[in-house]
């Protein structure tokens, strides 16, 4: 078989230089480009990446994956993107080559060589690239089917690059039936396993599941039963999010994307638009002046005298807890004045979670509030909801007779 010969060898008009990897429909090879190829490759600094499948005695599925492969990476041109060179076949109609920009290594292999958990600030970075590059996709129809660490490639700058597009596909009229299961199991979505019609809601969940492998060094579901994964996945049982250490906002962003239900899960467009305006919480932010533990609505005029408002601190120090808190309202409150585009709605929005004690007219409430974008802050209000209770019972606010302390676990 060609894949095996020794190396170096020559494939087409290339040089295949190192094997750096293999995969269920076939090996990826290192190469460097012949001088008749010209200045084709000029901008990949004479380096690229070969996929060689065997082709003969391939199945029909096999042969189709190839092909698709090609298919969809000519139609995508984006930098979270692999990047499409060349296609051609080798000794005859035996291996399918596909030549594609080289890429120094993979999300997993990276995850891998840290010690600790990646920062907070490097998540954000490496996750938001790879939203970006699911938002392309989406917007051109194409669904990957397979998003999993090991098909998110990095290059020597670490921009992300979504690769191994055998098992995508583009989108129909209607939703993909049960008879298209495709995926790598531990990262595929509930309905997925449970055989039932999907959309593009299907790559969020696998999303969820690289976020939160990014974030814990571990994968979402560790078992490797297909049986004992459906199981979970039918009892709803989901990771432990609070091994998660990063601030509650993107603890809730990655718990939304592993919601079981497909409809409920954030589109990637509202994925980039959320971490597009999120700035890490860092320790040395939480030492803020009196005026800034009072929120951003204030300067709305929320929390002067009106009813259910958070009142100013008392003179005492605030404890650090209190100072954690009063950070990630200040956080989750600067993300939804720029989504709702003013302090307003904001205000009333805070209000409405000091003091509707029934959840139905919480939500309605709120979707009166926040019309269309109803959806879009949804993840963030959850996330407000348990500190502004937190804030509420400390004793380092005061707060108007009028306000009942809600569950944190209650869903707006």
């Amino acid at each position: 078989m060609a894949q095996s010969q020794e190396l170096p060898r020559t494939c087409g008009c290339y040089t295949l230089t190192e094997s750096i990897g293999k995969g269920t429909y076939g090996s990826v090879f290192k190469a460097k480009p012949g001088s008749s190829l010209g200045g084709l490759h000029a901008s990949q600094g004479e380096v690229v990446a070969i996929k060689i499948i065997k082709y003969q005695g391939a199945n029909k599925k096999e042969k189709d994956y190839a092909l698709r492969e090609v298919e969809v990476l000519k139609e995508c041109d984006h930098m979270n993107v692999v990047s499409y060179l060349n296609s051609f076949f080798e000794e005859g109609m035996s291996n399918f080559c596909i030549v594609m920009e080289f890429c120094k290594n993979n999300l997993r292999d990276f995850i891998r060589q840290q010690e600790q958990p990646m920062s907070e600030e490097t998540f954000i970075n490496l996750f938001l690239q790879l939203c970006n590059g699911v938002e392309y996709l989406h917007s051109k129809d194409i669904i990957h089917r397979d998003l999993k660490p090991t098909n998110v490639l990095l290059t020597n700058d670490n921009t992300v690059k979504i690769a191994d597009f055998g098992v995508a596909r583009v989108v129909d009229l209607v939703m993909f039936s049960s008879l298209s299961i495709v995926g790598t199991h531990r990262y595929m979505s509930p309905e997925m396993h449970q055989i039932k019609d999907y959309d593009d809601k299907t790559d969020i969940w696998s999303l969820g599941c690289t976020a939160y492998e990014m974030a814990t060094k571990e994968p979402a579901y560790t078992t490797t039963s297909i049986v004992e994964l459906k199981n979970q996945l039918g009892v709803e049982q989901l990771p432990n999010f609070e091994k998660i250490p990063y601030c509650i906002s993107i603890k809730e962003l990655i718990k939304s994307m592993m919601n079981i239900s497909s409809p409920r899960r954030p589109k990637a467009s509202s994925l980039v638009k959320t971490l597009s305006g999120h700035q890490p919480c860092k320790k040395e932010k939480k030492r803020r002046s009196s005026s800034q533990h009072q929120n951003i609505a204030l300067d709305s005029g929320y929390g002067a005298e009106s009813s259910g408002s958070i009142k100013a601190p008392r003179s005492r120090f605030p404890s650090e807890s209190d100072k954690f808190c009063s950070e990630v309202s200040t956080d989750i409150q600067s993300k939804l004045v720029k989504i709702l585009e003013g302090a307003e709605p904001v205000a009333e929005i805070l209000r409405i979670l000091r003091t509707e004690t029934d959840k139905k007219a919480r939500r309605k409430a709120i979707k009166a509030v926040t019309g269309s974008k109803y959806e879009e802050i949804r993840p963030l209000v959850r996330s407000l909801r348990p500190v502004v209770d937190q804030l509420s019972r400390s004793s380092d606010f005061s707060t108007d007779s009028s306000v009942t302390s809600q569950s944190s676990t209650e869903s707006i």
